[in-house]
């Protein structure tokens, strides 16, 4: 029931921009009221499900204590709540703890959305990048992006509706430089045998896995996804066709993300080692001890970290996986076109992100004629 009985008055139970409402009417409590009450709950019901309902039309003391409706912080809340059903889970929970944590905390967000000008978005940006070196920290340029990211996108949206009557978000202002090439650290041939081999040691079940990340260069929620209705080990065919975010079944992330990939010989071990443990009982290929579908973050802190640490190894998010398979298969001349489709990315990101790599092995062509190098594994 939305209305119960309470402390000898009437209260209100109902849901508004993702926030819980638990509210007594000052009505008392007699069954002569219950009607009364009861009409208000279902005209309250149907006012949010119109879009129509306002706060202090019902509970004007209440919505005294609410942010006031022409503050940034009160449109950013609306915001959210109007895309949580259309942004993808992982991109509308990202926007929201962002802005909660480091944005909505700050006298920012007091401002009235329709004055807000540049220079308050470079006060913003400066105060976050100050907060970050308190204790002796210092936070990334790439994480400062991503906090400012929601904030800008929504002053976008808004002058873009016409709420606003300037742009507050001049092109390629506020966006800090990032050494993206840094983030490519893939693993080498001894460290991947380390790897492998105290895998096998601390944490068995988890070997075709890890392995396979290797070989196959997918997207960490794209093997997480992966269904063996998908493998076809009699055509070597794998079909990418959904990723797993979250605990949830979603698209890939991109048009090029949805494809029909080679299994390798090194791939086709991993699937037929993994087979045993999960064919047949569960829809998944990639599962847990006990039998749920991996989840990255879990991944991560229960046996990425603690193997990492037991090999000796540089701590590298397991993503490097990916661009390992990148770099090695540039590396021995693979084609551009068989990596790109492998790793569901086009050409353009695949040589704009490996460019140093292509043009290492540029290198080396041109100082040595090619005499029909065979193309060989990566690693044993």
């Amino acid at each position: 029931m939305s209305y119960r009985r309470r402390d000898g008055f009437y209260h209100l139970d109902f849901r508004w921009r993702e926030k819980r409402y638990r509210i007594s009417t000052g009505v008392p409590d007699t069954d002569q009221n219950e009607k009364f009450v009861k009409d208000w709950d279902a005209t309250i019901r149907r006012e949010i499900g119109l879009g129509t309902f306002k706060l202090e039309n019902h509970f004007p003391t209440l919505a005294e204590a609410m942010p006031a409706p022409d503050t940034f912080k009160a449109k950013a809340e609306a915001w959210l709540a109007a895309h949580k059903n259309s942004w993808a889970e992982w991109t509308y929970r990202k926007f929201k703890n962002n802005l909660e944590s480091r944005v909505l905390n700050k006298a920012f967000a007091r401002l009235p959305y329709t004055e807000i000008r540049p220079g308050d978005l470079r006060a913003l940006q400066a105060e976050i990048i100050e907060e970050g070196r308190q204790g002796g920290g210092k936070l990334s340029n790439r994480s400062v992006n991503k906090i400012m990211q929601p904030v800008k996108s929504l002053l976008i949206e808004l002058f873009e509706d016409g709420e606003i009557g300037s742009n507050p978000v001049p092109k390629n202002k506020f966006k800090l430089k990032e050494k993206r090439v840094a983030e490519i650290d893939p693993f080498t041939e001894k460290e991947l045998a380390i790897l492998f081999k105290k895998t096998r040691e601390l944490r068995p079940h988890y070997v075709p896995y890890i392995r396979h990340l290797f070989e196959a260069g997918f997207r960490l929620e794209e093997q997480n996804g992966l269904k063996w209705e998908q493998v076809n080990l009699a055509t070597d065919q794998i079909a990418i066709r959904a990723a797993r975010v979250l605990g949830k079944q979603k698209d890939p992330k991109t048009e090029d993300a949805s494809r029909d990939v080679d299994i390798t010989p090194a791939m086709r071990a991993c699937l037929i080692e993994q087979r045993a443990k999960s064919y047949l009982r569960y829809a998944h290929v990639w599962v847990t001890e006990t039998g749920r579908p991996i989840d990255i973050s879990n991944f991560r802190a229960t046996v990425w970290v603690p193997i990492l640490k037991a090999s000796e190894l540089r701590y590298r998010w397991p993503n490097q996986a990916r661009h390992t398979f990148a770099t090695h298969n540039i590396a021995v001349g693979r084609d551009p076109l068989w990596i790109a489709n492998q790793m569901g990315t086009s050409l353009e990101m695949l040589f704009g992100t490996y460019a140093t790599q292509f043009r290492r092995l540029r290198g080396e062509q041109d100082k040595k004629p090619d005499k029909g190098k065979r193309i060989v594994r990566i690693w044993r």
